[in-house]
């Protein structure tokens, strides 16, 4: 896994434009097909000022998954990290969704903005990156750091790995943004009930489920009920960089029904699989 800081003013020509059709009157798939980037690299800042979302997120995750799998080009997103014009202060959970979304879409590389704010941003309301250009620390340097103490062994497990397919577990599916899919149950997974969350597959088999809520504390609390496993539950644990029994590490706990159970923390997602045969 790649995680970079991302600096106000740099560009690259892997950087693609995919809210509007055209990017300097070519389009997208013209763009990705003549330039043949080493990676694919948009901007999507999601968390806006007065409390609202930006709308679209998912359905740029969408575009840019299919196509990094149409063309074998690694996808990477560019996440909001600094307060800046109409996007907010973010929290350490709406940058733990930002993240954990991001990788059950398959993402590659994941990078922050910004890194370093210079004084023509700081005298326009620009505040809360990594750093000043003074050297001064802000508080987002030590919630990335934090952030990715766990990322980096998360990202490790994931990256040789191939999404294989996405879906959204929603109370009402016309809620859902364009492009995205219900979910109906899928791979070893298969039934289970929820709403809010957001659930990747990959080609080992591993599935990882994202609650779509980003509030802190109870705002942000999410339950998640298996019904069809019934055990062999394993997740990976990204302090010991390995896979361990979901039930036995008290991951998931069993209702009175018998099921296998776990309430999601506001951003929180956790990879699982079904343990492999011995």
């Amino acid at each position: 896994m790649l995680v970079f800081v991302k600096r106000h003013n740099t560009a690259a020509a892997h950087h693609l434009v995919i809210e509007g059709s055209l990017f300097n009157g070519v389009s997208r798939d013209e763009f990705v097909a003549q330039v043949d980037p080493h990676y694919l690299s948009y901007d999507h800042y999601h968390f806006l000022k007065d409390g609202t979302a930006r709308g679209g997120y998912f359905s740029n995750l969408e575009y840019v998954r299919d196509k990094a799998l149409e063309t074998s080009i690694d996808p990477m997103i560019i996440i909001l990290l600094t307060q800046h014009m109409g996007y907010t202060d973010v929290t350490y959970n709406q940058l733990m969704w930002e993240v954990n979304t991001s990788l059950t879409y398959g993402m590659k590389r994941i990078s922050y903005f910004t890194f370093i704010l210079e004084q023509y941003l700081l005298d326009d309301g620009w505040t809360n990156a990594f750093m000043s250009y003074t050297g001064e620390i802000w508080p987002h340097y030590y919630d990335v750091q934090k952030l990715n103490a766990w990322l980096l062994p998360l990202g490790n497990e994931l990256f040789d790995k191939n999404s294989t397919a996405v879906f959204h577990l929603m109370e009402r599916d016309y809620m859902m943004e364009q492009g995205c899919d219900p979910y109906k149950g899928y791979g070893d997974l298969g039934e289970v009930a929820g709403k809010d969350f957001v659930i990747g597959f990959f080609d080992d088999g591993s599935f990882m489920i994202t609650n779509k809520l980003w509030g802190e504390g109870e705002n942000g609390q999410n339950p998640f009920e298996f019904i069809d496993i019934k055990g062999g539950l394993e997740y990976f644990d990204p302090a010991a960089a390995e896979w361990k029994d979901a039930e036995s590490d008290g991951i998931v706990r069993k209702n009175e029904s018998g099921n296998l159970t776990i309430t999601f923390d506001g951003g929180e997602g956790i990879l699982f699989r079904i343990a492999p045969q011995a």
